[in-house]
């Protein structure tokens, strides 16, 4: 907290809006998430705050006697769901690194998948290895040969031994495109992305989209609060462009302004409605 110069009564208005803006990054965001006070740590704090509350000397005093961390925790004590609105500007912070880590690796499986597809010398490469496999298995007659073979056979090959105990499918192979076409070992200059996606796990991908698909509607749903407890009673929005101060709340109570004849205390009401999606788009967008 101490290496963080700004105010914390400008930090709780700020995790109060959902805008941290550029001025904190997700370390900072995480840092500042995990001081915020606990439900005892609120409960003792609101008391030594009331305590201490008989004059603004008095409470100036108590408050400077409290450490860094406990001053950051009597400015967040105030703001409702301050951990919910941690976990949305976290969100909103990492979004699009996390997307667009997640779009690099669908990318690369993507383009090795294509080149194992457009390989032409791959593709008779693993027509001959079907052949060979028929041959063994069937003497290459009959209705039983195998249409096609899974990728883990492929691991047998080198298995497979002929009568001499020595010599392999996979050795017997080689030495058989060696002397037909040669060409064909060469199949791996037509997939030179598949080391680099091999290692990509396919189930890992899944889980990462789905994890932000939970995070995304996490955040809606704490949106949707905020929309709902920035409705007055009429079910119309407040003005949440801008939370004011405690100062301006202070001088607000003295405020009296009339609509259609009717006096209004306190008051700030927005001409234009404003839909929940859209409340969720203004604290989501930059």
């Amino acid at each position: 907290l101490s290496r963080i110069k700004m105010e914390y009564a400008d930090i709780a208005t700020m995790v109060d809006l959902m805008e941290s803006g550029k001025k904190f990054d997700a370390t900072q965001l995480r840092a500042l998430q995990e001081f915020l006070p606990t439900d005892e740590e609120r409960q003792a704090l609101k008391q030594y705050v009331a305590k201490a509350s008989t004059s603004d000397e008095t409470k100036a005093a108590a408050m400077n006697d409290l450490c860094a961390c406990e001053q950051y925790m009597v400015a967040m004590m105030d703001v409702p769901n301050a951990s919910n609105k941690f976990d949305c500007m976290l969100f909103r912070t990492l979004f699009e690194s996390r997307l667009q880590e997640i779009m690099d690796e669908i990318t690369k499986l993507n383009v090795a998948c294509q080149e194992v597809r457009s390989s032409e010398r791959l593709r008779k490469l693993m027509a001959i290895i079907l052949t060979v496999g028929n041959q063994i298995n069937t003497g290459g007659e009959g209705n039983s040969q195998a249409a096609g073979f899974s990728l883990d056979a492929l691991l047998k090959l080198d298995e497979a031994k002929a009568f001499d105990k020595k010599t392999s499918v996979l050795f017997y192979l080689v030495k058989l495109i060696k002397e037909n076409d040669e060409d064909l070992l060469k199949f791996t200059a037509d997939i030179t992305n598949v080391p680099e996606a091999q290692g990509l796990m396919i189930d890992s991908l899944f889980g990462d989209l789905k994890q932000m698909s939970s995070e995304l509607g996490e955040t809606q749903k704490t949106a949707d609060e905020e929309a709902d407890r920035l409705k007055d009673e009429n079910g119309k929005f407040i003005n949440y462009s801008r939370k004011k101060s405690l100062a301006e709340l202070q001088a607000q109570k003295t405020s009296v302004h009339q609509k259609d004849g009717v006096d209004h205390f306190n008051m700030m009401e927005s001409e234009d409605e404003v839909s929940t999606k859209e409340l969720c788009v203004y604290y989501l967008s930059s």
